[in-house]
């Protein structure tokens, strides 16, 4: 059998709605989430873009809903991407993250993905904050 090796990643854990059931994990210190954010915004953007213009056409009622599961789970991709994890699943559950979720017509994914950046640049200030704040000493 083969041995078991357990690996800190450096995540933190966040509940979702303070529910343990719908925990995340992030590395907040990972910058190369900014990198996979950027790749992944034009990707999204290239979905709602299609399914806007496909959503005009006259469409059976079948294909309707295998472009919406379609759109859907390649959203929910690119947000797992992003954060290399599944945070698509404790945070939609089953509804679509292509829901609007406000008078504004704001997306699900997208307070999402606001939510969790404004995280991870906060934490990235900090972090930035605490590096210049040693090194100081060395480089003035």
């Amino acid at each position: 059998m083969p041995e078991n090796i357990q690996l800190r990643d450096g995540r933190s854990e966040f509940d979702l709605y303070g529910d343990p059931n719908r925990r995340i994990r992030l590395n907040l210190k990972d910058n190369q989430i900014f990198v996979r954010a950027q790749e992944a915004e034009e990707e999204m953007r290239k979905i709602i873009e299609e399914h806007e213009k496909l959503s005009g056409e006259n469409m059976s009622l079948h294909d309707e809903i295998d472009l919406i599961k379609k759109r859907d789970d390649e959203i929910k991709r690119l947000i797992n991407y992003v954060f290399d994890f599944d945070v698509s699943t404790p945070a939609f559950g089953n509804v679509s993250p292509m829901a609007e979720i406000d008078e504004n017509g704001t997306l699900f994914f997208e307070e999402l993905l606001d939510k969790l950046m404004a995280l991870l640049k906060k934490h990235m200030e900090a972090s930035q904050s605490r590096i210049q704040k040693h090194a100081g000493k060395y480089t003035s």
